[in-house]
């Protein structure tokens, strides 16, 4: 925290103290009734806090809110140099010193790459829906540059992540998404670091990752030209999967040729048509029950 947020906090807290003090004072001196009395000690105990407050919030690591969710109070302060640099690169077109970035990175706490890393997925979810609604090539294009420059960042965060690292395979899969949408298209890295994402994904939870399995399935279509019979049998069994979940079922017909190329040409053949209308059928029975 900054001396100027520092000074604006102990003004406010200090303004709180007294009119806390205040009511204590009055509830003491010009209240007759019991139960009124016996409230201005939780008023003194407020003014107390009030006045302590600004003193020890530096000192208070994280908070646990209701639902499980851990806030880092240091974060921003850890993060900020390193999310300074990374702005300037993609929006100033600023150069970057990566080997300085990784050394930066490599200090942080989990925590603090995953505020990163949130922020820089939600980035790139915003550039995907600039694809899709993109006027022309040109723009279309202009949007997967700025995509492909995550390429290296996402690589980074990755090398900050322990092999063993429950949440890798969220690293994997945007890297993955990042070389399926940039500028030139790395179809081999993208299937290799989507299968990564399916294999390190948790198993037996109520989470789904089908989603991976969509993407892999789009990567595999574009890199295997001539798919051998195992690599075949895995997108058979990856579009299996999809079309057996609502969500990624939708998805199979209703994503954008621009972040899904070839997909919809794959699925014309009377199997996998009939396979899709089966399955749009038996959600829509269940629907109705």
């Amino acid at each position: 925290m900054e001396n100027k947020d520092k000074r604006i906090l102990f003004i406010f807290s200090l303004i709180f103290a007294a009119v806390s003090l205040a009511t204590a004072v009055v509830l003491v001196f010009g209240i007759t009734e019991i139960e009124l009395r016996l409230q201005a000690i939780n008023w003194f105990v407020l003014a107390i806090v009030c006045l302590l407050f600004p003193y020890v919030l530096p000192l208070i690591k994280s908070i646990s809110l209701p639902g499980g969710t851990n806030v880092q109070m240091g974060a921003h302060d850890q993060i900020a140099s390193a999310l300074q640099q990374i702005e300037h690169y993609l929006f100033e077109d600023q150069e970057i010193n990566f080997s300085d970035l990784k050394k930066e990175l490599a200090n942080k706490n989990p925590r603090a790459i995953e505020t990163i890393y949130h922020y820089l997925d939600g980035w790139r979810t915003q550039q995907v829906f600039q694809i899709i609604r993109a006027p022309n090539d040109e723009a279309r294009m202009n949007t997967r540059k700025q995509i492909s420059k995550l390429e290296p960042i996402f690589k980074l965060l990755i090398d900050t992540r322990e092999s063993n690292d429950p949440y890798l395979h969220n690293y994997y899969s945007r890297l993955a998404y990042v070389y399926k949408d940039m500028a030139e298209p790395n179809w081999k890295e993208a299937y290799n670091k989507i299968n990564l994402a399916v294999e390190n994904a948790p198993k037996g939870t109520d989470m789904s990752f089908t989603i991976y399995k969509f993407n892999r399935l789009i990567c595999a279509i574009k890199y295997f030209k001539k798919p051998t019979k195992e690599k075949q049998k895995q997108m058979d069994e990856d579009f299996h999967d999809c079309r057996n979940e609502y969500e990624t079922l939708k998805m199979l017909t209703g994503t954008d040729e621009h972040i899904a190329p070839g997909l919809r040409e794959w699925l014309k053949t009377p199997d996998r048509e009939a396979d899709i209308k089966r399955s749009k059928d038996r959600f829509e029975a269940k629907n109705e029950a």
